[in-house]
């Protein structure tokens, strides 16, 4: 005698019960980037991270019908999409709300969802962006402030390289990593190639003294060389990661002064206190 599917089902439920091993069904993936108002999906989305509470998602596109509202740059944007209300916002418009004249990419979100670093080479975010080449920033959602925040400092000289993207910020949104080949972010900068640097974000700066660590000093700036050759032609690429429960960052360097085939390498340099000001690692 056989038996039946239904008595099939019936065991595996009991034998799941019984905690023998037996997985539960695996529950649909959800479609995040599809066309607003539809179940179909856009084209060219990718580069998606999200938050540590699970709330909040961010990633890259080029698709021009995800919002509910005009997309006419023919630019990719970052967008956001909200979890919990199922909405989705573009976060890489200018602080009045213009699209971007340019790329953007590399949205990264801070645990709760608040903050949300991401590159660009749009020119019309923030006002004084001249330097025609990408840069970082960073928006605070909850006050809607948009800061450029790989510009030098203004009592540096014209840097003779500029570029900054790549940006990783902590999960308590007091830091944000980023690559840059800007060569007057932080004084002594001469190898003429990509470095990481890392800044305070504006929760560093609003929070009491009492909840932030007692500055010490600043990040050693060679301290993350190790053994890595030096000059124009070291590294092609650099993509820093930062964690907070352990205040360090992550660095992976791909070397190309003998070939393209060059090994990897990683390092990773303790934080200790917080930086007062962007510094070079």
């Amino acid at each position: 005698m056989f038996a039946t599917p239904l008595a099939i089902s019936a065991l595996a439920l009991a034998l799941s019960a019984e905690g023998i091993g037996i997985e539960p069904p695996i529950q649909p993936v959800q479609l995040i980037s599809h066309v607003h108002g539809k179940s179909e999906p856009v084209w060219d989305a990718f580069n998606a991270q999200i938050s540590a509470d699970g709330n909040t998602i961010v990633f890259t596109s080029a698709a021009d019908d995800l919002i509910d509202g005009a997309d006419t740059n023919g630019h990719r944007d970052v967008f956001l999409y909200d979890l919990g209300c199922e909405r989705m916002v573009r976060i890489s418009d200018s602080v009045a709300g213009v699209e971007g004249n340019a790329d953007s990419s590399s949205g990264s979100v801070s645990g709760d969802g608040r903050y949300v670093a991401f590159a660009s080479h749009a020119s019309n975010l923030v006002p004084g962006d001249g330097n025609a080449e990408g840069d970082v920033f960073l928006l605070d959602r909850d006050t809607g402030q948009l800061r450029r925040i790989s510009a030098a400092p203004n009592s540096f000289p014209r840097p003779r390289k500029e570029g900054s993207y790549a940006p990783r910020i902590s999960a308590d949104g007091r830091f944000v990593a980023f690559t840059s080949n800007t060569d007057t972010l932080v004084s002594g900068d001469d190898n003429r190639t990509n470095d990481v640097f890392c800044t305070r974000s504006p929760a560093a700066e609003s929070s009491s003294a009492a909840a932030r660590p007692t500055v010490a000093s600043p990040i050693p700036t060679a301290a993350m060389r190790k053994s890595a050759p030096t000059g124009a032609a070291c590294c092609l690429r650099r993509w820093p990661a930062i964690c907070s429960a352990r205040r360090a960052i992550v660095v992976i360097c791909i070397c190309a002064i003998a070939s393209l085939e060059s090994p990897k390498w990683s390092t990773a340099h303790p934080m200790g206190s917080p930086p007062t000001a962007t510094v070079r690692t």
